[in-house]
Order: C-alpha cells, then sequence, then structure tokens
C-alpha cells in the first residue's frame, strides 16, 4: 500500500469516527433536552399540585369556619342570610379547590405515574360535617392536622424533584429497556 493510499484511508476513517462522533453527541443532547423539557414539565405539575393541596386547605378551613358561624346564628337575626351566602360562596370555593387538586394530581399520574396523595388524605365532606358540628378543640386539631399535611406534601415535592433532577441510574435504564423489549415480544406471542 503507497503512502498516498494509507493516507486515504486514514482520512476516511477520520471522517467516520466524527460522523459516529456527531451522531453520538446529537442524540445526547436530544436525551438531555428531552429529560430537561421533562423535568421542566414534572416541576410545573408538581408545583400545580401543592398549590391545589394548600388552596384545599385553606378553602376547608374556610368551609368549616363559615358553618361554624353560620350554624351560631340564629335563623331570625339580620345577619343570618350574609352568614348564608358567605357559606354557600365558601362551599363553591372548596369544591373549586378539590377539583383543581384532581387536575392536578391527573397531569402528574400522566407525567410520572406517581400518586402524590398516598398517605395524605384530602378533607372530604364527612370530615367537614364532623368538625363543624365538634367543638372548638376539634376544629383547632383539624386546622393544626392541614398544616402538618401541608408540610408533608412540601416534603414530598422536594423529595421527588430531587430524585427526578438526579435521574435514573444507567443501570436503571438499561433494565427498563431490556424489560419493554421482552415485553413487546411476550405481547406479540401472546397474538
Amino acid at each position: 500500500m503507497s503512502q498516498a493510499e494509507l493516507a486515504g484511508l486514514m482520512l476516511t476513517v477520520a471522517l467516520f469516527a466524527a460522523a459516529i462522533g456527531a451522531a453520538f453527541g446529537v442524540v445526547l443532547a436530544r436525551q438531555r433536552s428531552a429529560r430537561a423539557d421533562g423535568c421542566r414539565s414534572l416541576r410545573e405539575a408538581y408545583s400545580r399540585w401543592l398549590a391545589a393541596r394548600w388552596a384545599l386547605n385553606r378553602a376547608s378551613v374556610s368551609f368549616v369556619a363559615a358553618f361554624r358561624a353560620l350554624a351560631a346564628e340564629r335563623p331570625d337575626s339580620p345577619n343570618h342570610a350574609l352568614r348564608e351566602q358567605e357559606a354557600q360562596r365558601v362551599r363553591a370555593r372548596w369544591c373549586q379547590a378539590m377539583d383543581e387538586l384532581d387536575n392536578a394530581e391527573a397531569a402528574i399520574c400522566v407525567l410520572e405515574n406517581d400518586r402524590p396523595a398516598a398517605g395524605m388524605p384530602r378533607p372530604d365532606a364527612d370530615e367537614l360535617r364532623v368538625v363543624i358540628h365538634g367543638d372548638a378543640a376539634a376544629f383547632e386539631s383539624f386546622r393544626e392536622r392541614l398544616r402538618r399535611e401541608d408540610s408533608l406534601a412540601e416534603e414530598h415535592v422536594r423529595a421527588m424533584l430531587m430524585a427526578q433532577a438526579r435521574g435514573p441510574s444507567w443501570f436503571r435504564l438499561a433494565v427498563r429497556g431490556v424489560t419493554s423489549f421482552l415485553q413487546r415480544i411476550v405481547d406479540q406471542w401472546a397474538r
């Protein structure tokens, strides 16, 4: 082989290696961009969920306070109609907050297949009814429980976002890829 042929062969190999390197770089850049978009979407979904959770807890406290005030008001009092209007307005806000929390949880389920409400119950209508008809200590206990749940929700969001920022390990990604490949084969055999 002459020196010109050898130089041409080396140049061809170098160009081929550069093309493979560039393709690999493009793939990595796309993966990094997709991951950044996913992290951003998940961060937004979790912040919406946390805000909806806070709004629901505040609406629940307002709901109980408004209906306790309505129950304490005499029906022939001039303020009774105003208390009744306030209670209905607060009830509507509570229903809206519940819908917002449902939507925020659904967005997280779509993005991450995670149920952020696991272990964090919401105040439901039966619980609100019990607190409305309970004493002042029950109301304070209810408010304190909601504050604790707000703190737990914040910790949950921080933990999920930190885990998302770290991302899955290469081993986990490889196992997930092999598992999905095998699952497709099994699904095709099952047909």
